[in-house]
This record gives structure tokens, C-alpha cells and sequence, in this order.
């Protein structure tokens, strides 16, 4: 797991792999994550990222923009945990 409270910027072909239980990229105290251009490859029972609701809207600390990609090699990966859903009425 890669914890960072301040900021990593992992950008331009970088590549990550996670294999094992839990987060691959985690943020605390407004920490930041930048995978602009990078690969995220998942296997195990790992969790990609989180998304937290409880400011209305969903915040994450952690940013895929143009170019990234995520590669998940196992039926037990979870992209994306879900922290303080706005709805559990899913449609």
C-alpha cells in the first residue's frame, strides 16, 4: 500500500502494482496521489482507491487523468471503495 499525507505525483508510464488485501493508493489529511499517464495493476483481494461523500459531493484524494489506465487481474479486486455514499439508491 502506498500511504502519502502530503503529495506524489506519478505521472508520464509510471506503473504500479498492488497484490495482497487492502488499499493500493491511499490518502490521509488531504494528501494527494497524481496517476495522470500511469498504470494501476490489481491483483489479490486489493482495493484501488477510495472516494469519500460526507462533503456532498465525492472527494478523493487520489487523480487518474488523460492516459491512465487500471489493469485488474483478479475477480476479488475492488476498484473503488465507497465512503459516506450520497445515495444507496442505485438505479
Amino acid at each position: 500500500m502506498l500511504r502519502i499525507s502530503n503529495k506524489i505525483t506519478l505521472n508520464n508510464n509510471s506503473k504500479i502494482s498492488y497484490d495482497g488485501e487492502g488499499y493500493a493508493l491511499y490518502t490521509l489529511n488531504g494528501g494527494k496521489i497524481d496517476m495522470t499517464g500511469s498504470n494501476l495493476k490489481l491483483s489479490g483481494k486489493a482495493v484501488g482507491f477510495s472516494v469519500d461523500g460526507s462533503t456532498g459531493s465525492y472527494v478523493s484524494g487520489v487523480t487518474f487523468g488523460t492516459g491512465s489506465t487500471v489493469d485488474i487481474l483478479s475477480d476479488d479486486v475492488i476498484l473503488m471503495g465507497v465512503r459516506n455514499p450520497l445515495s444507496l439508491n442505485l438505479k
